[in-house]
């Protein structure tokens, strides 16, 4: 989910667990990793977590909104990337 943060006065990315999902499966497990990773990573290309909140129900982090295009799009669009360009998108 794209929506401003008030706050901090800017669009951000939302992403939340599924409410019927409980914040102790293994899906919850990995969304907390992914926040623990993105909160120690600073690169110009990662985005910035900026909050995480969990307890016994929900689950949810806010990170940098980054503009551009998905790696899907573009898949979608040409069915494959030339290798020397998959290898700059993966550096």
């Amino acid at each position: 989910l794209v929506g401003a943060h008030v706050e901090l006065e800017r669009e951000v990315v939302l992403k939340v667990l599924k409410p019927s999902l409980d914040p102790k499966s293994s899906f919850g497990r990995a969304l907390a990793f992914e926040a623990a990773v993105l909160g120690a990573l600073r690169h110009p290309n990662i985005p910035r977590l900026l909050e995480f909140e969990s307890d016994e129900r929900s689950m949810w982090m806010a990170v940098d909104l980054c503009e551009g295009f998905s790696l899907r799009a573009v898949l979608d669009k040409g069915g494959g990337l030339p290798p020397v360009v998959a290898v700059e998108l993966a550096r």
